[in-house]
């Protein structure tokens, strides 16, 4: 064996390291959106570490906690109220809002 074959090798070897690592996919309910794990949970909502495909980015995906009453319409309110205005702000300390959708089943994100 010459040494490019060895150094292939460490290649493939560093590359297999490197999969074991990354954090685990979890089948997503929001088309375009691979979600990788979570970040945070405040009142009524799930913060998740997501990959969006179409941009090849990962983005913080903010969504109903579905174990917090997802169908009470008061709550779905005041999330989409939130969702709405914060996308119109502009400003370094606030997340700025990228897209407000559903995922299936309805439910926002």
């Amino acid at each position: 064996m010459d040494s490019k074959d060895t150094r292939d090798m460490a290649k493939m070897d560093d590359i297999e390291q490197t999969i074991e690592m990354l954090p685990e996919v979890v089948e997503s309910p929001f088309p375009d959106f691979e979600i990788k794990g979570e970040i945070g949970r405040g009142g009524f909502g799930v913060v998740k570490l997501a990959r969006e495909n179409s941009a090849r980015r990962d983005v913080a995906l903010k969504t109903t906690d579905p174990g917090k009453g997802k169908t009470d319409p008061k709550r779905l309110g005041r999330f989409m109220e939130e969702a709405y205005i914060t996308a119109q702000l502009q400003h370094p300390g606030i997340v700025p809002v990228y897209r407000i959708d559903q995922g299936d089943g309805g439910r926002p994100f």
